[in-house]
Order: structure tokens, then sequence, then C-alpha cells
């Protein structure tokens, strides 16, 4: 569900968070990009806006930290 669209209201981390089953958290994690999430929680967020991500959206890392080639 497109909630700001469909519905013309803001969107809280709390609803955001009902919608996706992430903790908000995890959604700050996300928006904020200042730390690595796991895939499958960048999916489900993006979900919630009929976005589609594929492997150019996102930077996979090492478990040390390196991004991966």
């Amino acid at each position: 569900m497109n909630w700001e669209i469909e519905q013309n209201t803001r969107c809280t981390l709390d609803i955001l968070s009902q919608q996706t089953g992430l903790t908000a958290n995890t959604l700050s994690k996300i928006f904020t990009r200042s730390v690595a999430v796991d895939k499958r929680s960048l999916y489900a967020c993006f979900s919630v806006f009929n976005l589609d991500l594929d492997g150019q959206d996102y930077l996979s890392v090492s478990p040390g930290g390196l991004p991966l080639h």
C-alpha cells in the first residue's frame, strides 16, 4: 500500500512499522542510511511504497564492512 499517496496523509514510523512488520528502529536505519541492514528489511520497507529493488539500489558489504564487488 502506498500510504502517503492513497491516504493523502503523512506516514509515521509507527504506521510504516505496522505495514512492513519492521521495527521503527530498523526503519530509521534504512532512511538515515547510517548502518547496514539486511536485504529482507529493504524489500519489506520499499514494497510498502510499491518500489522494486534490484542489485543497483543497494550495496552489499562483507562482515568486515568492506564493499563486495
